[in-house]
């Protein structure tokens, strides 16, 4: 698979077939959602927990066995690590998974009651840190801004704080008892942030260690929790609950958002660069969209039995899903391409032979270029719809975000046209520029003809291929 971002399209066009009167009778393209990228996890039958994004990777856990990956968002390779195989050949499996600035992996081991620290390459090298309390299992964790790691520890039903510098931890007894801690989130005042799934309550410590907890409604079952830095919001996963629910940082007001109609298990949550919050259903193969004015948008990500979980966005701005049941990567691209620039402006007079140059990029890559002639598709890089409809196809060769082509207008008749151009990404986003040109040939006196169809046309003129 190619993932290259930018690509140049050296054209080998019939005239002809650009610019014939012909109806090909394909429709304008219509918006559709955008369709996921799936990555299969080169350990077959092992499922993806949990997901971290640094730099040009997605590190992730996986959910039945002891290994850590990563994923490389340009190329698309994977790499995996066994933690077995450095530290404990008895080893369980990771669950929440964090990177430090340093690149330093930060991981939580449930079942075997630690906080592990991976240094990835080289000489990989993991250290333990086991909790205080017997069989707390550390469930979700986050890293301050020194870089110290906070975790819920599920069984314990504590914060635990482990000061990396020196390895010591300090546990906090949640007020409420058995209320299991999971999700975990810090704000820009350092306050601790968490769900309590069996009190159906967030909770909030502040640095000190002093508890608030906020009751939600009854048996919400709160997973996952985000602080969003835009609003000032936490907002939270009511798993049992079938909806999303968030509480003012400031206020400590709580509201809810009923999911119902879209969801079936929210589970993994995420605010993206730009405030957008999201949502994995862990029942219904989607992911959300999410407003505190009541809008939703669910999106479709795959067929089968996928078990969402933990979400991240990537530095393209792409949102990576894991799929605790299928074993696979989703990788969400909901950014269309950019047209950056055409050299054609609405009501511009062409005559002759012309050359169209445009330039387009995407965060991701351009996988598809059509080109419509007052509605009617003339040009496309997609050879079996070319083949099908006799159109011309575009040969795309990759190293710049340029393309064109080149065509003789007097194959169509005087008087307004309309000219799109259409560019496609892997997902299926699409952008596209509309002109309206006027053409304007001289009628030749020896046919009479008052559209020119009948002009002659050079060899050199029927094919051209350049590189721009």
């Amino acid at each position: 698979m190619n993932f290259s971002k930018f690509f140049c399209v050296a054209v080998v066009l019939s005239i002809v077939s650009l610019f014939s009167a012909v109806p090909t009778q394909a429709a304008l393209p219509t918006e559709a959602p955008p369709n996921a990228v799936e990555f299969s996890i080169p350990t077959s039958g092992n499922g993806v927990a949990r997901l971290a994004a640094y730099q040009n990777y997605i590190y992730f856990t996986e959910a039945a066995n002891t290994k850590i990956g990563r994923i490389d968002i340009n190329t698309g390779d994977i790499q995996e690590v066994d933690t077995a195989d450095i530290v404990d050949p008895n080893g369980t499996p990771a669950y929440d998974i964090k990177v430090a600035s340093d690149g330093h992996i930060w991981y939580t081991s449930p079942d075997d009651n630690s906080i592990c620290q991976l240094i990835w390459g080289g000489e990989y090298a993991i250290t333990e840190y086991f909790m205080n309390t017997a069989a707390s299992a550390p469930t979700f964790l986050h890293l301050d801004a020194n870089g110290d790691v906070y975790a819920t520890e599920a069984a314990g039903n504590n914060i635990v704080f482990l000061d990396t510098s020196t390895g010591n931890q300090t546990e906090y007894p949640i007020t409420t008892p058995a209320a299991t801690p999971e999700g975990l989130d810090i704000d820009p005042d350092g306050n601790i942030w968490f769900t309590e799934y069996d009190a159906s309550q967030v909770g909030r410590m502040t640095p000190g260690g002093v508890f608030t907890e906020f009751p939600l409604l009854p048996t919400m079952g709160p997973w996952d929790i985000v602080y969003n830095p835009s609003d000032g919001y936490l907002w939270f996963s009511e798993s049992t609950g079938n909806a999303i629910g968030w509480i003012d940082s400031l206020t400590s007001a709580y509201y809810n958002l009923d999911t119902s109609d879209y969801t079936v298990i929210p589970f993994g949550g995420l605010i993206d660069s730009a405030g957008t919050i999201w949502g994995s259903d862990h029942g219904k193969n989607q992911i959300g969209s999410y407003s505190r004015t009541g809008t939703t948008t669910a999106y479709n990500i795959s067929s089968g039995t996928l078990g969402l979980n933990g979400m991240a966005e990537d530095t393209n701005g792409n949102i990576w899903i894991a799929g605790s049941d299928s074993g696979k990567l989703y990788r969400f691209d909901h950014t269309k391409p950019v047209i950056d620039d055409v050299n054609l402006t609405d009501g511009q007079t062409l005559s002759g032979v012309v050359n169209i140059i445009t330039q387009a990029t995407d965060n991701t890559n351009i996988t598809k270029i059509e080109y419509y002639l007052d509605g009617d598709l003339k040009v496309t890089t997609d050879a079996s719809v070319a083949q099908a409809m006799q159109i011309a196809q575009l040969k795309v060769a990759e190293g710049t975000n340029t393309f064109g082509y080149e065509g003789d207008t007097n194959q169509i008749s005087n008087g307004e046209h309309t000219l799109a151009l259409y560019a496609y990404d892997e997902a299926g986003n699409f952008v596209s520029a509309s002109y309206k040109v006027n053409i304007n040939n001289e009628v030749l006196p020896e046919t009479g003809s008052s559209d020119g169809r009948n002009a002659p046309i050079s060899i050199q003129n029927l094919l051209n291929v350049y590189s721009l």
